[in-house]
């Protein structure tokens, strides 16, 4: 059961340590993930078909499946500059040679660029936030 316990504490660590020193990832395989936004998102992001990156040329990405709720607290921090950005969601499954960036939080990652649909992504559902 120690060894368990330390081998679990040493991977976390790992883990850690590559998102602090900012190792890229690289999706092996197609892997979902979702980016949420609120409807005035949904409606130019559709229209595009393409994420745009924030100031910094960042879209920001999470692995994890939030309701609008969950995704205003564990992804917008209850920022009410934020409030409606869990409403709608994009379901991204990644081409495997996308390369993604650790996140300053655990449950996210960052595509550095302007995210098209097709070339790097292809959609797996758009709409309105199906989590309850």
């Amino acid at each position: 059961m120690k060894r368990r316990i330390i081998l679990y504490f040493f991977s976390a660590l790992l883990i850690s340590l590559i998102g602090f020193v900012g190792i890229e990832i690289s999706a092996a395989q197609p892997v979902t993930y979702q980016h949420y936004t609120d409807i005035a998102g949904f409606d130019a992001i559709s229209k595009a078909k393409l994420i745009t990156g924030d100031l910094k040329g960042r879209v920001y990405l999470t692995p994890n499946e939030y309701s609008e709720i969950e995704a205003f607290n564990a992804l917008f921090i209850g920022n009410p500059k934020y409030k409606g950005k869990g409403t709608h969601v994009f379901k991204l499954k990644m081409n495997p040679d996308v390369k993604l960036v650790p996140g300053t939080q655990p449950n996210e990652v960052i595509f550095e660029g302007t995210l098209r649909f097709d070339k790097h992504a292809t959609v797996a559902y758009s709409g309105i936030n199906p989590k309850k």
